[in-house]
């Protein structure tokens, strides 16, 4: 009755700063609505880590009007501050990795919440994959 999470698209880095230190990555979340019915997502609830590391929790609150039996994206902005005595070593940790590899490993855990006719329910989302950090 509930979408069905498919895969994150278009994963990029977006911006890489020391004031403030953070780190924002953009993407979109595809998913596959195979009811008859038009539901609502109403917000995300996700944990994102980059290389391993805690990096942020996103929580989003706004309503998405999804069309019935059909695909759809959630655009995803994740900005992610890096705190603490560590933000150089972490930051050039990221920056090395990403110059040796080209691609750093991210990991999104947490719940997309979808209402119908009033009710909602929460849908797992547990995904990790590599964006690519040059093109």
């Amino acid at each position: 009755i509930y979408p069905e999470f498919k895969k994150m698209e278009h994963v990029r880095l977006s911006h890489v700063g020391l004031f403030p230190p953070e780190i924002r990555i953009s993407a979109d979340a595809v998913f596959h609505h195979n009811n008859p019915i038009g539901i609502t997502l109403s917000r995300m609830e996700l944990n994102v880590q980059i290389e391993d590391l805690e990096a942020a929790e996103v929580i989003q609150r706004s309503l998405v009007n999804i069309n019935p039996a059909s695909d759809f994206t959630v655009p995803l902005n994740i900005k992610i501050p890096i705190k603490g005595n560590e933000v150089l070593g972490h930051l050039k940790s990221l920056i090395k990795k990403s110059q040796s590899d080209g691609k750093l490993k991210y990991h999104l855990d947490g719940k997309l919440f979808f209402s119908i006719h009033g009710a909602e329910i929460g849908i797992p989302i547990d995904y990790t994959d590599f964006f690519e950090t040059r093109k």
